[in-house]
């Protein structure tokens, strides 16, 4: 009897809300599931989910980044429902623009792809005040702050939830007291270890970090593709049988969406597609290159239990074979000292800069330097402010006191405090209390001793004069601005940016819509890495870059007539913005004979031959040809 015989070799090293699946795709009619997989239309099914959230793009990206997806080999897309964008006050519901999860949901099923839904309404996802106000996402870790009534939550939030009758299966992350028949899973950087806790239960990975969100002066997080791609086959190696990226496509925060506080308008999370929509390489290449190994496992993966063979003190195999020959095996080194390499790929992306030009349809055409028109915002009451220091604090720690001399005249004073939020809590136990803006306000020296204004009578004015205006839209124009200019994007169907370096800290809008917070705000100057070792067990400081960089110098730019209006906090000099066009310049690659695979995503054409002339296999006979690759893009 013919055997078909599938070995997954790991060359990798360490030391060692509810969640609902949605049948979109046509043929799926059933979903249960057993201590195996997840079982769709009786059948058991290796599930690789990809996170993309439909407002953390613009609808136009939404067919790519799906598509980008399953060329990478995943078959399912994962996305939150953000119920503070569809239902901005009680009763008012919105799903236009960014919030069409209708047109969402249609996309991925148009592509042949299954959808997990995670319907909330909380979702923490360092989104503004985690979305809406509390049912369950990641709750285990704060359910004993609430102690007997925390218990009793979990346990009414499983039946509501239950009681709902849809036919598939409810998944609750990271909560260890589940009750059955909904299915505790795991979030983490590394889930192989986990375990459900039923055995009836199989074994899912709601949240698989890539990488890591930013803040406003931290470093840029890294995770090396390598300890993603051992992660993933270690999980399937233990008994893993659905797979979820946070985040596949991380995307941007825009307007006043990034939560935290101090989380960044750029939302990348060195995922495997970039903020701006292309394929991070290698990682992406690389998980791709895994993906395609492991369901070619699947089968014996699903329907057989795994024999441990030990190969040294830090080697191991987990054989998986059944009667009719066939066999996966998983073949893991755990020494964080010795290495191997079966091939990489990277590429090289680059920001191109280019000026902005006043738009062709703009009253001023004859491409001069582009003008701004000005409108001065007041600070506090929107009346005439006589200082302007600033402070600030950041994403580790937040609060932050602030001292200024004041002059006071006899009589009645005035004291009128502009306060800017970056960002409110997300997540945590009791975060609806967690304070933002002012908490204390003292006067001192006066001849009374300090004076406690913190108590007082005070007027709070919510928003800005230009937005209560309307002067981020396009109308607006015909009256005052903060600073607002009509521009085109340069040619050519790359993504764009602004380059915001030379700017100070504020807001932008593009045709009426928050693009978002800007901040040059740099990193701290240490702690960066050169060169990162991915073997051993990551966190998020492990290697990390940008030191003394700005933490978000572009901003998100779409690429059609438009009307760019800024609210500026700090100053900073407009004339200096840019244009910057993200472009694959370069993608390099090692080849060898045993695993000669090379990819060249979006392009006309890019082969490598594995030819006599490209391996000159006369010389060195029995040894391993490699060949070092690098294709130019023009």
């Amino acid at each position: 009897m013919a055997s078909t015989v599938c070995t997954l070799l790991l060359f990798f090293f360490s030391c060692f809300v509810c969640l609902y699946i949605s049948p979109f795709v046509a043929a799926v009619n059933n979903v249960t599931y057993d201590s195996r997989s997840l079982i769709i239309n009786g059948e058991r099914k290796l599930l690789i989910s990809a996170a993309i959230h439909y407002p953390r793009s613009v609808p136009a990206m939404w067919p790519g980044l799906v598509k980008t997806a399953k060329e990478g080999g995943v078959d399912v897309i994962e996305t939150y429902v953000f119920w503070n964008g569809h239902e901005p006050s009680p009763g008012n519901y919105y799903f236009g623009g960014r919030y069409d999860l209708p047109k969402f949901v249609k996309i991925v099923q148009e592509a042949g792809m299954l959808l997990i839904l995670r319907i909330g309404p909380f979702v923490a996802a360092e989104w503004n005040f985690g979305s809406k106000k509390m049912v369950e996402n990641e709750y285990g870790y704060y359910e004993a702050a609430y102690g007997e009534g925390g218990k009793a939550y979990t346990q009414w939030a499983a039946k509501m939830a239950l009681s709902q009758n849809t036919g598939v299966p409810w998944i609750m992350c990271q909560q260890w007291d589940a009750p059955d028949p909904v299915i505790n899973t795991c979030n983490s950087f590394y889930c192989d270890d986990f375990k459900p806790s039923f055995a009836t239960m199989p074994k899912i990975w709601t949240e698989n970090w890539p990488g890591w969100f930013k803040t406003f002066g931290g470093r840029d997080p890294h995770r090396p593709a390598e300890d993603v791609a051992y992660s993933v086959a270690r999980f399937f190696q233990k008994g893993g049988s659905a797979h979820n990226y946070y985040m596949y496509h991380g995307g941007t925060n825009f307007g006043r969406t990034s939560g935290g506080p101090f989380i960044t308008t750029s939302y990348d999370y060195d995922a495997p597609i970039d903020e701006y929509g292309l394929p991070r390489f290698p990682k992406w290449g690389h998980l791709k290159e895994l993906h395609r190994a492991i369901k070619l496992c699947e089968h014996a993966l699903l329907n057989n239990k795994p024999t441990l063979v030990h190969l040294g003190p830090l080697q191991e195999a987990d054989v998986y074979e059944d009667q009719s020959g066939s066999c996966a095996a998983f073949i893991a080194n755990l020494d964080d000292k010795s290495e191997k390499t079966v091939g990489s790929q990277t590429s090289t992306i680059e920001m191109e800069p280019e000026q902005l030009k006043p738009s062709i349809a703009s009253p001023d055409k004859d491409l001069k330097p582009l003008s701004w028109e000005i409108f001065v915002e007041k600070a506090g009451i929107w009346g005439e402010a006589d200082f302007t220091p600033s402070a600030a604090g950041n994403g580790t720690v937040s609060p932050f006191k602030f001292k200024s001399p004041v002059s006071l005249k006899a009589g009645k004073n005035e004291i009128a405090i502009l306060s800017m939020t970056v960002g409110l809590q997300n997540a945590g136990s009791f975060y609806e209390w967690v304070g933002a803006g002012l908490t204390s306000v003292k006067l001192k020296g006066s001849k009374n001793g300090t004076m406690d204004l913190s108590n007082s009578t005070w007027t709070y004015k919510i928003g800005l004069e230009g937005e209560h205006l309307g002067l981020y839209d396009a109308n607006g124009l015909k009256n005052v601005n903060w600073r607002s200019a009509v521009v085109d994007a340069p040619p050519g169907d790359e993504p764009v940016a602004l380059d915001m370096v030379h700017m100070g800290k504020g807001l932008a809008w593009l045709n009426g819509e928050q693009i978002g917070r800007y901040w040059p705000r740099k990193a701290p100057i240490d702690k960066c890495v050169k060169a990162c070792d991915y073997r051993g067990k990551f966190n998020p400081d492990k290697c990390n870059t940008g030191c003394g960089e700005p933490t978000q110098r572009w901003s998100w730019f779409k690429p059609s007539g438009n009307v760019l209006v800024m609210f500026e906090e700090k100053g900073g000099d407009p004339t200096q913005i840019r244009f910057s066009r993200r472009k694959l310049s370069g993608l390099c690659a090692h080849i060898s004979e045993d695993h000669p695979s090379f990819l060249c995503l979006n392009k006309n054409e890019c082969k490598v031959g594995l030819t006599e002339k490209n391996f000159r296999t006369e010389i060195c006979p029995g040894v391993m040809k490699k060949l070092a690759v690098e294709a130019m893009c023009s």
